[in-house]
């Protein structure tokens, strides 16, 4: 179907395929007899495959068929050359070159593998029964890496609920070595998500199912730690209680208090984990005293922690708690190193005193970890210093099997 004015494009109702017609017909040349059914569905017609249509459309950089069809409706040129290279276009000699093995490799045996592995999944998701190649073809492509292939978001989430699920029936075996390299890599993503919300970068506010203006403030931590609070802790929480609400019957308390995470330790002990900015600087100047002091926020926020431990063994709502509340202790994760004080107060010491930044950043930590020897029931941790504790312990996991 061809017409001297215009190009058409027609959908074929059988395979719903994109046809486009060259204005004037088109010329195809190979430098050696090439079997283009990877191209061609009608070369009479220049009836195209869906692969070879999307393929143009990334070379004229364009998003749809209409565009497509203001760059190309006059005579092209299909030169198709064995070996290897990438599709190009000349615009002296109006020519398309396409590297049949190029192409081959590159598009067409991805997009038939992925169509395979779409059936397959689909089999199993139904309950079917398949082939063991074709459930073999599902494992290499996960061992790969699923981004690495064309897949949707709902094909994805099957493969993650089909797997996991025939390796806790028992179908499939993985040796323990293999189950704690997982568990790293799991691990390593949890690490990598506190970084990216200490450095507010984009999407992290979807990843924890939260709006834009809360990254960086305790309303994201707080969501956070509700999601990997186990880990983070180094799982010693054997129940996790978000939010807990202390009411206290006392004549000098005129409000309640709300925990940001109340916790029972693997000894029974109750652990309170206060979660404050990461972006709240710690520690102020003392020109008089040559020393660095707690700023007003990070002593309110210990005596906050400090508080909710005296209160809580009276806790009438947290009656079932009491057995060892006593022994309960506090968590305050506030700051990180980039917020341990003011970088205008670190260039006022540091031309007052001569000392260099790595000097005062020592005596800036050395200061936090004097805070927290004060407080014998009193943790102050940063952000950052959390995050680098987890993934040293990921770092240091291994299993070794003795025969």
């Amino acid at each position: 179907m061809q017409n001297d004015k215009e190009v058409f494009y027609e959908i074929e109702s059988m395979n719903k395929e994109i046809i486009v017609i060259f204005k004037d017909g088109i010329i195809v040349e190979d430098e050696e007899a090439f079997r283009k059914s990877h191209y061609f569905k009608n070369e009479e017609n220049t009836s195209i495959t869906t692969i070879f249509k999307d393929e143009l459309l990334e070379l004229f950089e364009v998003d749809n068929i209409k565009e497509l069809k203001q760059k190309i409706d006059n005579k092209i040129r299909l030169l198709f050359k064995v070996g290897f290279g990438e599709m190009c276009y000349d615009k002296q000699t109006n020519t398309v070159v396409v590297y049949t093995e190029s192409f081959k490799k590159d598009v067409v045996d991805p997009a038939n593998n992925t169509r395979k592995l779409k059936r397959t999944i689909e089999k199993l998701s139904k309950e079917e029964k398949v082939t063991s190649s074709e459930f073999l073809n599902v494992i290499k492509a996960v061992s790969k890496g699923i981004d690495d292939i064309v897949l949707t978001e709902k094909d994805k989430m099957q493969i993650s609920k089909i797997i996991p699920k025939m390796i806790k029936e028992g179908n499939i075996k993985i040796s323990l070595k293999d189950v704690t390299d997982i568990n790293k890599d799991r691990l390593k993503d949890i690490v990598q998500l506190g970084r990216d919300l200490l450095e507010k970068k984009n999407g992290i506010e979807k990843k924890l199912g939260i709006e834009r203006k809360h990254i960086g403030n305790e309303y994201a931590w707080q969501k956070y730690f509700e999601l990997y609070a186990s880990y983070l802790l180094f799982g010693s929480i054997e129940q996790k209680i978000p939010e807990s609400l202390i009411n206290v019957d006392s004549k000098i308390r005129t409000s309640d208090s709300k925990l940001d995470i109340l916790t029972i330790n693997r000894y029974g002990f109750l652990d309170i984990v206060e979660l404050k900015k990461s972006e709240e600087y710690l520690f102020k100047l003392d020109s008089s005293h040559d020393n660095f002091v707690p700023t007003s926020n990070l002593s309110t926020a210990i005596a906050q922690v400090n508080n909710y431990l005296m209160l809580l063994p009276h806790s009438e709502t947290n009656n079932e708690l009491i057995n060892g509340a006593e022994s309960a202790t506090g968590m305050l994760v506030i700051g990180s190193n980039k917020y341990l004080m003011k970088k205008e107060s670190i260039l006022s010491y540091q031309q007052k005193t001569g000392m260099s930044a790595n000097e005062i950043d020592i005596k800036l930590r050395k200061a936090l970890r004097d805070l927290n020897y004060s407080y014998a029931h009193i943790q102050i941790v940063l952000y950052d210093e959390l995050l680098d504790n987890l993934e040293n312990f990921i770092n240091q996991m291994s299993i070794e099997i003795r025969t």
